[in-house]
């Protein structure tokens, strides 16, 4: 196993600065789009930089081996605050970035993250970029073995741990196949998709009962010429849709007297700025349902290998009787069947209709590590004493994606 302290560290301040890093960064996310540049880049530039610009600091830490070759990238930022000052991961809080971690390569896990936990604890971390009262990881799993080491590291070093469960993510396993007709040539024909499809059967006998009704409904409205069902993937054809797609969200969540993740100008330039950058690449797929000629229901879905996840979606209110959210989730899961897609994921956010797409829960954890500094642990007792006034450890974080598609 590489030994951490063979790793060198070098760390940008802005995503421009970085420009570089964007193939190799691309690598080491793998199969999780929330962890790519496009996203990342995108989320600090509209998003989280605007936000007290003058109390943040950007720290892309990169992690190199002996032979020169980057193993390991950390998007940090430091923000100070009336409440100290605190080291979080770029695309948290309500980007609402899910399965964080330290990307890192395979063999070089346990050193990447080793190193990267001493570097933080270090005086070279203070003098170059001034003291930090505790770090704050929102959006990883209990079962990420790089921040166990990552924590372990820092508590050997006397820092102190808290870890928080939060709202978990849904995630659908799919039947696998890999000779079935795609779905936009079915869409082509009079008849339109089909129960009878062997690998959607097999994903449709384990729905329930009332769910498998609502299924059956769904394709009689397609098939029927009531509803029309598309998929969009091209940059042109999402700047199209982006107004309409951004109002109907506006509208469901106004007619559940919620603000919708959209009121914040910056978050919606983050995500528009995201989804083309996405459409470039070719990660992402926006799912559109049509009734009498007019947008009813939208899904924003994002690739990456051979996962697909829905991160957003727009419901039209006046349509409810049609059901919209069932309706387009059914197709959505089709298409995803039919291209021979691995996982569906629904991620962050207890929503009751997820589980009924035979989605199993994995639950997400935020982590506090405290510095083991007398004025650094003063800040956290006040903030455990805040918290448990708030019922901070207790309530579920509230999730700017994946409001209610049923």
């Amino acid at each position: 196993m590489p030994s951490s302290p063979q790793l060198k560290i070098v760390v940008y301040q802005s995503f421009a600065e970085a420009a570089s890093l964007r193939p190799k960064w691309n690598a080491l996310a793998k199969d999780n789009f929330m962890l790519q540049w496009e996203w990342l880049s995108n989320a600090w530039d509209h998003c989280q930089s605007q936000s007290n610009a003058q109390r943040q600091q950007l720290l892309i830490v990169t992690l190199i081996a002996p032979n020169n070759e980057i193993v390991g990238i950390a998007p940090l930022y430091r923000r100070r605050g009336l409440a100290g000052r605190v080291l979080r991961f770029v695309g948290d809080a309500m980007i609402c970035t899910d399965y964080v971690r330290v990307l890192a390569q395979n063999d070089w896990n346990y050193a990447v993250n080793e190193r990267l936990a001493e570097w933080i604890a270090s005086p070279d971390f203070k003098r170059m970029h001034g003291s930090i009262d505790w770090i704050e990881i929102e959006g990883h799993t209990l079962s990420d073995v790089g921040w166990v080491i990552f924590w372990n590291t820092l508590v050997r070093q006397q820092w102190s741990r808290q870890s928080f469960s939060i709202e978990g993510t849904w995630l659908t396993q799919l039947p696998l196949q890999t000779d079935s007709p795609a779905l936009s040539t079915l869409l082509k024909t009079n008849i339109g998709p089909t129960i009878d499809n062997q690998y959607y059967k097999l994903f449709y006998d384990n729905l329930s009962k009332s769910r498998k009704r609502k299924v059956k409904k769904s394709f009689k409205l397609l098939n029927d010429g009531i509803v029309e069902f598309q998929v969009l993937t091209t940059k042109e054809a999402i700047e199209t849709e982006w107004p309409t797609f951004v109002d109907l969200h506006q509208r469901r969540r106004v007619s559940l007297g919620q603000p919708g993740c959209f009121f914040d100008p910056n978050f919606e330039n983050f995500l528009r700025s995201a989804s083309l950058a996405f459409a470039e690449a070719n990660q992402i797929v926006l799912a559109k349902l049509i009734h009498q000629n007019s947008a009813i229901g939208y899904l924003l879905i994002f690739t990456a290998a051979n996962k697909l996840a829905m991160y957003q979606s727009g419901l039209h209110p006046d349509f409810e009787h049609l059901e919209p959210g069932h309706l387009i989730n059914s197709l959505a899961l089709q298409y995803a069947i039919e291209r021979g897609y691995k996982s569906y994921d629904f991620l962050r956010g207890d929503e009751p209709y997820k589980s009924g797409w035979n989605a199993e829960r994995i639950q997400l954890q935020r982590t506090r590590c405290t510095s083991p500094r007398l004025s650094s642990q003063l800040f956290n007792n006040l903030w455990n004493a805040g918290r448990a006034l708030r019922g901070w450890g207790t309530h579920h974080t509230t999730s700017a994606v994946n409001q209610s598609t049923d």
